[in-house]
């Protein structure tokens, strides 16, 4: 593994991040890049408000299943954002507040649900 150091951070680059995904269930491959795919809107410039990090964490709850902050990154460039600050752990992207915003609500309301039914 090509691992890239920045300050005090340890994290794959793109094609490493890519690697690795493929490496996943097939199942889960397809949920992660469908999640991304379907609800996340391109813009042409860097969203600053939101990073691979907190999106991995909105797929979580939506898709019910853990996912890496690089398995976020391979979907996101699947999906083609473009990602910005290569060198650090967490990437921004140039994905919409609103769609964001959007996909935040439903794994918000998704959670929920699944707290009522237990």
């Amino acid at each position: 593994w090509q691992m890239i150091k920045h300050g005090r951070e340890w994290h794959l680059d793109d094609a490493e991040c890519l690697e690795q995904f493929k490496q996943k269930d097939a199942e889960f491959q397809q949920k992660v890049f469908e999640w991304a795919e379907s609800r996340l809107v391109k813009m042409k410039t860097k969203n600053t408000c939101v990073t691979s990090y907190g999106l991995k964490h909105i797929c979580e709850k939506t898709i019910g299943q853990y996912v890496s902050n690089d398995d976020m990154k391979a979907a996101m460039i699947l999906c083609g954002f473009t990602s910005y600050d290569k060198n650090k752990l967490n990437q921004f992207y140039n994905v919409t507040k609103r769609s964001v915003k959007a996909a935040h609500a439903e794994a918000r309301e998704i959670r929920r649900n699944r707290l009522h039914q237990k």
